[in-house]
């Protein structure tokens, strides 16, 4: 948490408190270098969160509940790659085995599929499960709703659950609060667009 606070301090240098900020976007603005860190003390809270995502996988595996792991950095995902059981979907994966593992995970042959958020949060069908784990968040809420929709679209029997780590720093709990706002945006949009229509 040392390069959270690092970050924070950073922030506050150029007049951004993250208590009480609502925009992100405008600190990059101000300060490039702060957009950097930012970016990458995401990337290494992400990382932190491994000993806690491991031992919550290992409790889902003992129940032989399948399950999907999601984030926005590779560092969690790759980490499946030698992971009995397991396969992982990125941006270094072809189409051909995206479907290939697609197939595998729907037939039972896998334990779980661990997954960045932008390769596979599309275009694919993981029914068999019903439950999915956030490693973290995209800054895009749509993002993240396609992502959930690999679970919770037709053919799904079952109630999903999907859980969302987020760390004990303002940091984090800032990002998702950044997300919620941005999802509740589009929800009101849409709503009233289809009042409006």
């Amino acid at each position: 948490l040392k390069l959270c606070d690092e970050l924070v301090q950073k922030l506050l240098e150029i007049g951004v408190d993250l208590v009480t900020a609502t925009d992100l976007a405008e600190a990059s603005k101000k300060n490039p270098v702060a957009f950097e860190l930012f970016s990458r003390t995401r990337a290494a809270l992400a990382t932190a969160k491994i000993p806690f995502l491991l031992d919550l996988v290992a409790t889902y595996e003992k129940q032989e509940e399948p399950l999907i792991v999601f984030s926005a950095f590779r560092a969690p995902i790759d980490l499946f790659q030698d992971r009995e059981g397991w396969e992982v979907i990125t941006g270094d994966t072809p189409p051909a085995k995206r479907t290939k593992l697609e197939e595998r995970f729907q037939a039972g042959e896998l334990k779980g599929l661990a997954c960045t958020i932008q390769a596979g949060g599309v275009s694919i069908t993981l029914t068999r499960g019903a439950h999915m784990v956030f490693v973290d968040r995209a800054c895009t809420p749509t993002e993240n709703e396609q992502a959930e929709d690999r679970i919770a679209r037709i053919g799904q029997t079952r109630g999903c659950q999907i859980i969302t780590l987020t760390a004990n720093h303002v940091l984090d709990a800032h990002i998702t609060k950044i997300c919620v706002r941005k999802t509740q945006m589009i929800e009101n949009s849409i709503n009233a667009a289809r009042v409006m229509g």
